[in-house]
């Protein structure tokens, strides 16, 4: 009888265990399909998931449609990536996110003396805008108090100013103007990735201050010597060379590289960058910090939220590429004018 009892009693807790085990296998089973709706919701189109998982786990196009169609399940450190690299919030999935959490990252490159995973960072986020500029339905927005690098990739001393402005916001006894060089990989894909973005149809909203800003800086500098006479004529050559390619893009109304380009001027003040890039099944907007870094965030509402604040800014700017002939030759000779003082 004693007997009996203890093969119940063995019988009881192993079934019990079984379940337990059974329990936590379905847990996770489900939690699994919610990330992988999460990742579909982010990225519906299946051939631009397959290119972005490929560049962003850095395995085989085969590997990464197997894991799709789920015959192998993404690992939890891939599941990982994935979420940091799309701003998928793994707390909502499992249920402890708080309703007003908005998953975001601080996307952080050491620009004067990149590492290896910066390149990568770079490199992978060059990816992502090339598939995307070959949408024709893809747009690019951005409000700007200071000048985005878009504009000026191809230009020597104003790329070498903006990474020497960003080099007195981390450290606070900065460099000397002169001491400051672009290594010649960090170059190349920077002008790859503005290449790609001229190629899509863009909208820019200017603070009417936007060069007096960047003049009054170069001014100061140059007062306390951290910066040559010769590096201000030098930027102001180049400041003229971006306002006559800036006009040119306004009377064209289109990029050298084919994209529709819109440019307005704001008759309130800019307090910071808001960007987004969108397609009809993929986007980001990012919120720029530290001058040359960003915040980006994958999150619907956020971007949404960055769409209606674009949209208000520009509701009181004024349009001055293709229209607005006048209030465009008034802008641009006010800023010759400007970069003229220097």
């Amino acid at each position: 009888m004693q007997v009996l009892n203890f093969k119940k009693a063995f019988f009881a807790k192993n079934n019990v265990r079984k379940l337990n085990i059974l329990k936590v296998m379905v847990k996770e089973q489900i939690l699994y399909e919610r990330f992988m709706e999460s990742l579909r919701r982010k990225v519906s189109s299946k051939t631009l998931m397959v290119k972005m998982l490929t560049d962003i786990l850095m395995i085989e196009k085969d590997a990464v449609y197997r894991r799709i169609r789920g015959e192998v399940n993404f690992t939890f450190s891939e599941i990982a990536i994935i979420a940091n690299q799309l701003g998928i919030s793994l707390d909502s999935i499992v249920g402890t996110a708080s309703p007003t959490y908005r998953p975001s990252h601080l996307k952080v490159n050491r620009h004067g003396n990149p590492t290896d995973a910066d390149y990568r960072s770079l490199s992978d986020f060059n990816e992502r805008i090339k598939t995307i500029s070959e949408r024709p339905e893809a747009e690019i927005a951005e409000i700007c108090n200071i000048l985005p690098q878009l504009f000026y990739a191809d230009m020597e001393a104003i790329t070498r100013f903006s990474l020497f402005i960003w080099e007195l916001t981390i450290n606070e006894e900065g460099k000397h103007f002169q001491e400051i060089t672009v290594p010649e990989r960090t170059r190349k894909l920077y002008q790859e990735l503005f290449h790609n973005m001229r190629c899509v149809t863009s909208k820019f909203v200017w603070d009417s201050m936007i060069f007096q800003y960047m003049v009054n800086e170069i001014k100061y500098n140059l007062s306390i010597h951290r910066m040559e006479p010769e590096d201000v004529l030098l930027l102001k050559e180049e400041l003229h060379r971006l306002l006559d390619y800036t006009e040119r893009i306004c009377l064209n109304g289109k990029f050298d590289e084919g994209g529709i380009a819109y440019l307005f001027i704001s008759d309130v003040s800019i307090y910071n960058n808001y960007m987004y890039v969108a397609c009809d099944d993929y986007y980001f907007s990012m919120v720029k910090v530290f001058i040359l870094d960003s915040i980006i965030s994958y999150d619907r509402k956020f971007f949404e939220q960055t769409k209606i604040c674009i949209n208000a800014v520009k509701q009181v700017s004024t349009l001055i590429s293709i229209s607005g002939g006048r209030s465009r030759t008034l802008f641009f000779d006010k800023q010759r004018k400007i970069v003229d003082s220097l």
